[in-house]
C-alpha cells in the first residue's frame, strides 16, 4: 500500500519529466513482477492522440468553410457584375455629368461593402446558436459526452474582414471596367 501510493502521487504530477519517470518506473516494476506489459500511457498521451484525430476534423471543417466562402464570394461577384451591367445607363449618365471612374467604382464598392457587412451580421447572429446546436448534436451522437461550447470571436472578426474585402473586390472590378467604357 505504501509503495503504490508513491506511484499514484508521482502519476498525479503535472510536469512531463515526472510523468515520463513514473511511466518508465511502472513499466519496469510490472515487467519485473512477471506481467507482459504492452505499454504504459498517460492521460496526456491519450489526450494527444485524441486531439490529433480531432485536428483532422478541424482541418476538414476549415477547408469546407473556405470552399463555401469561395462559392459565396463567386456568387456575390456574379451578382455585383450583373448589378453593374444592369446599371450601365445610370453609370454612363454619371460619367457624362463628370463622375470619374474612381468615383463610380467607389460608390459601387461602398454598396457592395454594405451588402457584405449586412450578410456578415446575419451570419454572425446565427452562427452562435447554430454552432452550439450542431456541436451538441454531433458530440452527443458520436462521443456520447457533454459538449463544451466555445465561440472564437477572432474567427468572427476575420470573417468580417474577409467579407468586407471580398465585397469591395467583387464590385470594384466590374464597376471600374464599366465606368471606363461609359466614357
Amino acid at each position: 500500500r505504501g509503495h503504490s501510493g508513491g506511484v499514484l502521487v508521482l502519476l498525479r504530477q503535472r510536469d512531463l519529466a515526472s510523468i515520463d519517470r513514473a511511466k518508465r518506473d511502472l513499466d519496469k516494476r510490472l515487467s519485473a513482477a512477471g506481467f507482459n506489459v504492452a505499454g504504459v500511457t498517460s492521460k496526456r498521451d491519450t489526450r494527444y492522440g485524441f486531439d490529433q484525430h480531432l485536428l483532422m476534423l478541424y482541418v476538414l471543417l476549415i477547408i469546407i468553410g473556405v470552399l463555401i466562402g469561395c462559392v459565396g464570394g463567386l456568387g456575390f461577384a456574379t451578382t455585383m457584375s450583373l448589378n453593374v451591367l444592369e446599371r450601365r445607363g445610370e453609370l454612363a449618365i454619371l460619367r457624362a455629368i463628370g463622375a470619374t471612374p474612381a468615383m463610380i467604382a467607389g460608390t459601387l464598392a461602398a454598396e457592395a461593402a454594405l451588402i457584405a457587412v449586412m450578410s456578415w451580421a446575419v451570419a454572425a447572429v446565427t452562427a452562435v446558436p447554430l454552432g452550439r446546436a450542431i456541436g451538441t448534436f454531433l458530440t452527443g451522437l458520436v462521443l456520447k459526452t457533454p459538449f463544451e461550447f466555445r465561440f472564437a470571436t477572432s474567427g468572427l472578426l476575420l470573417w468580417l474582414v474577409a467579407s468586407f474585402a471580398l465585397g469591395i473586390l467583387a464590385a470594384v472590378v466590374p464597376a471600374w471596367s464599366t465606368a471606363r467604357r461609359a466614357a
